[in-house]
């Protein structure tokens, strides 16, 4: 019974939920059942208790005098699941206050009060405007209202002017910029998939945003700015972004400022893999910006993504005791599935940087790497020092297995033909004659010239 979904439902909900889920059912206007405030109560008892919840004993307490019936005891859950649901929706819409106002405008105009839609409706759109957030939500509520004002207009005052172009106006943002944010979405989901999407409507938004329309409107120029800086990589969209970052920072949700900020971060890591070292820099400088904002954490957890990826950033920028005090101090925030591996790894990369290789290679025995990407960067932490202490036969054995693992996962995208090239240029390296300066000069070419090399840097500081 714990993986129907009346208890998958009940489990996710924190303690508030759980106390105002209890008031709900308790409510004569939503509940006259009381077999659903027995069976709820026993569910979440049993769920605090660790007792296995069975359906045999579900019936027995909800009807403690009856023989077990599967039927009813299956409507019974089916109606709390109901409830439950009701409920949850109607917390949700206790969280935004402007879909309310809608609904009673909406209410209001089909009751046909006038002089009270009047009044809401001003209320409503200085609600929406005292709202600091002007994405693509706060155009879309604009849209919203306009809507209800045409539909009033349109039954009650006829010959008045209609908000037709207000109407347009604001869906055309709202649709333009919410186009714009998921096809930078799509930029960053091709990474990793092979996937292709229809743009034509897209290239069209491109072509009309070319002629300087909508260049003030947030909600646009921050999206428009990502977008061209990821598909050309060119520098100038960069830094047209970081300034409309920067300058509309607050003017966002922090959930989508924090995913407008990983765009940014992303066109940096694409440079830093075509070897543009510079872009390590700023890349430090929005996760800072990131974490100073508190916009990373999430439900009190740090993504280990984004842990591990501030972590190496401070490394390569040799900010070993800011990494050192940022390592033990978030490394509480990070999902307790994966605490301890990525803490440990991490550490032990903090000492990797430091050519502390003992430490290293004791850390890294504590890791049992649920996390394949975490696994792959051990292997080439594990190379590094192996090539640099002189372990040619424990670096062959390594770059044997490396290859191996990348053949069977799958699903790695790009992350496979990194690596594999990675082993490729370890492999030149280990055969190179350190006296051959033709071929050691052939070599740091080659790699120079490679757009994208994992450790291009440190190939390049061996050969020298």
């Amino acid at each position: 019974m714990n993986k129907t979904v009346l208890v998958q439902y009940i489990f996710s909900l924190n303690d508030a939920e759980i106390k105002n889920f209890r008031h709900w059912l308790a409510s004569p206007f939503f509940n006259n059942r009381q077999e659903l405030i027995l069976l709820y109560n026993w569910i979440v008892d049993c769920g605090k208790n660790n007792i296995e919840i069975t359906k045999s004993a579900a019936f027995d307490h909800v009807f403690p005098t009856k023989k077990y019936n599967d039927q009813q005891l299956r409507l019974i859950m089916s109606y709390l699941l109901k409830q439950l649901k009701q409920f949850l929706i109607w917390q949700k819409l206790q969280e935004n206050e402007i879909d309310q106002q809608v609904y009673l405008l909406d209410n209001l105009r089909k009751r046909g009060l006038e002089k009270a839609f009047k009044k809401q409706w001003k209320k409503t759109a200085q609600i929406i405007e005292k709202n600091p957030n002007k994405n693509q939500r706060y155009y879309f509520n604009h849209y919203q209202i306009q809507l209800e004002n045409y539909a009033f207009l349109k039954r009650y005052v006829r010959e008045r002017k209609m908000p037709l172009q207000e109407i347009d106006k604001t869906f055309t943002i709202f649709s333009i910029s919410t186009i714009l944010k998921w096809h930078c979405n799509i930029l960053t989901h091709k990474s990793v998939t092979q996937e292709e999407y229809d743009t034509r409507f897209l290239d069209q938004v491109l072509a009309y945003l070319k002629d300087g329309y909508h260049e003030n409107i947030p909600a646009i120029q921050v999206y428009y700015q990502a977008y061209q800086a990821l598909i050309t990589r060119n520098e100038a969209h960069y830094q047209k972004l970081k300034t409309a970052i920067l300058t509309y920072f607050y003017q966002f949700s922090t959930e989508e400022i924090r995913d407008i900020i990983l765009l940014a971060i992303n066109f940096c890591i694409k440079k830093l893999n075509s070897g543009e070292s510079d872009f390590l820099k700023e890349v430090f400088a929005w996760y800072k910006k990131g974490l100073n904002t508190n916009i990373f954490i999430i439900n009190g957890e740090l993504s280990r993504f984004t842990y591990n990826n501030m972590v190496l950033a401070g490394l390569k920028l040799t900010d070993f005791e800011w990494t050192g005090k940022f390592i033990q101090q978030y490394k509480t925030y990070i999902n307790k599935d994966y605490q301890h591996d990525t803490y440990y790894y991490n550490l032990a990369l903090w000492h990797q940087f430091q050519h502390q290789y003992e430490e290293v290679q004791l850390l890294l025995r504590k890791v049992t790497f649920k996390d394949v990407l975490h696994a792959l960067h051990a292997k080439r932490i594990l190379l590094k020092i192996y090539y640099e202490t002189d372990e040619i036969k424990a670096l062959d054995s390594l770059l044997d297995s490396i290859k191996i693992y990348l053949y069977r996962h799958k699903n790695l995208g790009y992350h496979k033909n990194n690596y594999l090239k990675l082993v490729r240029y370890t492999q030149k390296l280990i055969r190179l004659n350190p006296h051959d300066m033709a071929m050691k000069l052939k070599l740091k070419k080659e790699i120079e010239e490679e757009k994208s090399l994992l450790e291009k840097a440190w190939f390049l500081q061996q050969l020298n």
